[in-house]
């Protein structure tokens, strides 16, 4: 049998032992690994010279696909076959991991790697930075990648048909994250290789390939392309919360400027005048909102003494009223060579909205020791700053519990990290 035919035909036999091994993807397929004899092979040529089992790998390292060879299934809208089993460390630490190799006649090769209990799925890709070695950061397609991790992977185990020397090079790997995506830097003495990929959950892959008698390892950990499972995309929200308080302060800005402040009555009393004191009229008007609001202020000059009044507005026009109670104290003194004081001389307060009309305000004050003059004035289209800082507190707080869920989740992920 002439190694063209070998090449071509949908099973080879294992050069070592005579196992018949599966060739699915034929003349794409030149090593191959025998799960009987632990071997690798090289199928291209064979004379007298070559030495076509390149390396048979230990009794110890042999383990059993957690996946089957053989087996079909569409992932991402490609119909993949399982071809390849292989088992890879890090020659550093000695950790394993084991992958797949997938293949499609028009799509190619793929992979599905497995780290403890944590799944990606993995392409060859063309679109990646040009960096050195030292780079540990970059941007690519508006995505930020930092560096997770780098060590020389070499192989322990392998079973199925591969495109490449599973021995013969040693590979040194570099892995950027942006999750759910790692873009993979690998360089070996005869070429540098990027691959692209994407954390995959177990339920994606048990539906592709329709595994359900399959018991996937436990996840450990946090996988280093895992998203964080908020119930919500952090970067939206993120988002979302950022420009909604650059539209509330955007909008603030816009009502100051289309509804300014406006005083429309301001008036002086003495708590020596009749009670109860009927102010001159004034009048209130919409503006392009509909109803305004008001803010009431009340001033007085007291000390060591308080001031009371019971507020009314009284609509001339339709007869209904409002009421109110303002009031003001303040007390100063010494002790013990110390100045002290409280309370305030002014006091403010809120009316959301009011119908426009022509109103008087019935004012009735009290006093602990007349007299005192107190003045009132009445503003329309005050800014709602309370609101304002209310709501972006809110927004605020939302990004700061978001902070802290990502931080923790982000923290046990960069745990398994050499940076």
């Amino acid at each position: 049998m002439t190694a063209d035919t070998l090449r071509v035909n949908k099973h080879v036999n294992c050069i070592q032992c005579g196992t018949l091994l599966r060739n699915t993807t034929q003349a794409q397929s030149n090593f191959f690994a025998c799960p009987s004899c632990r071997s690798v092979t090289y199928h291209y040529y064979i004379s007298s010279s070559a030495r076509p089992v390149l390396h048979q790998f230990p009794v110890k390292n042999a383990k059993k696909p957690l996946l089957e060879l053989g087996k079909r299934g569409k992932l991402k809208g490609i119909t993949y076959e399982i071809v390849g089993f292989i088992v890879c460390q890090e020659e550093e630490s000695g950790y394993e991991w084991q992958e797949f190799l997938l293949f499609n006649p028009a799509h190619g090769y793929a992979f599905l790697s497995e780290t403890s209990g944590h799944w990606n799925y993995i392409i060859s890709t063309l679109d990646y930075p040009v960096i050195d070695g030292n780079f540990t950061e970059f941007r690519i397609d508006g995505l930020h990648y930092d560096i997770f991790t780098k060590y020389h992977r070499k192989i322990v185990y392998a079973e199925g048909e591969f495109y490449w020397n599973l021995i013969k090079d040693r590979i040194y790997v570099r892995e950027y994250i942006s999750p759910p995506y790692v873009l993979i830097q690998e360089t070996s003495n005869r070429e540098l290789s990027w691959y692209k990929g994407e954390y995959i959950e177990t339920a994606e892959i048990e539906k592709a390939f329709q595994l359900q008698q399959v018991t996937f390892p436990a996840k450990k950990g946090v996988g280093s392309t895992q998203p964080a499972k908020t119930g919500y995309n952090s970067d939206i929200l993120r988002k979302v919360l950022a420009l909604s308080a650059v539209a509330l302060t955007v909008l603030l800005i816009a009502i100051k400027f289309l509804l300014p402040e406006e005083t429309i009555f301001e008036q002086t009393f003495s708590t020596t005048e009749s009670s109860p004191i009927i102010t001159k009229s004034f009048i209130l008007q919409n503006n392009v909102l509909g109803s305004s609001n008001l803010e009431v202020s009340l001033y007085s000059d007291v000390q060591d003494d308080w001031l009371e009044t019971e507020l009314t507005f009284l609509n001339e026009q339709t007869g209904t009223q409002y009421e109110m109670d303002m009031g003001v104290e303040y007390y100063s003194g010494y002790d013990g060579g110390e100045s002290w004081s409280e309370g305030s001389h002014s006091t403010e307060k809120l009316i959301s909205a009011m119908p426009a009309g022509r109103y008087r305000i019935q004012v009735t004050p009290l006093t602990g020791k007349p007299p005192h003059d107190f003045r009132l004035k009445v503003t329309k289209n005050v800014a709602m700053w309370s609101n304002y800082f209310i709501l972006l507190g809110v927004l605020g707080l939302g990004l700061l519990i978001d902070y802290i869920i990502t931080s923790s989740f982000e923290k046990k992920r960069w745990e398994n990290s050499d940076f």
